[in-house]
């Protein structure tokens, strides 16, 4: 029961910050503690705002997950992964990163990682989409997370 309550909060955090409209969603988090802080914050592909007003708090590291529709799911992590290679730099409060030939910029009014210079791991599924067909940004503990969340099914249809 204590992991399927884990699974519907990232399923709630992953459909609850897709719009520009939508509230933030945070957690108390240290600045020095190695977790993962994006306050306010934009995404943007080339110089198209993707979308805004976003934010995640964690108290350790984990993958960053953006859904963009027509493009798929892009994973980030400060750490090696399967199927990932760098790809980006997490610099103070941007995150900048290619894939798949495109270039992103995620920016935040905090830090986003400590320590703060890291190399940005990624990796693209061209393949995952979901009938929502609105930018996405969540995190979590795995890089095959999305995959498993329960109402994936219900927005894929």
């Amino acid at each position: 029961m204590k992991r399927f309550a884990h699974f519907v909060g990232i399923g709630l955090v992953f459909l609850g910050i897709h719009s520009a409209s939508a509230a933030p969603v945070s957690a108390p988090v240290s600045a020095n503690s190695g977790g993962l802080h994006i306050s306010e914050g934009t995404l943007h592909r080339g110089s198209d705002l993707i979308t805004r007003h976003f934010s995640i708090a964690r108290t350790e590291p984990g993958y960053i997950f953006i859904y963009v529709p027509r493009f798929g799911l892009i994973t980030i992590a400060a750490q090696p992964f399967p199927a990932a290679e760098v790809a980006g730099k997490f610099e103070g409060n941007a995150l900048t990163f290619n894939a798949d030939g495109e270039h992103f910029v995620l920016s935040s009014s905090t830090t986003i990682i400590n320590p703060d210079d890291r190399d940005a791991w990624v990796s693209v599924d061209r393949t995952f989409s979901l009938r929502v067909q609105a930018p996405m940004v969540a995190y979590g503990d795995s890089p095959h997370m999305p995959y498993k969340w329960p109402m994936r099914e219900v927005a894929a249809q």
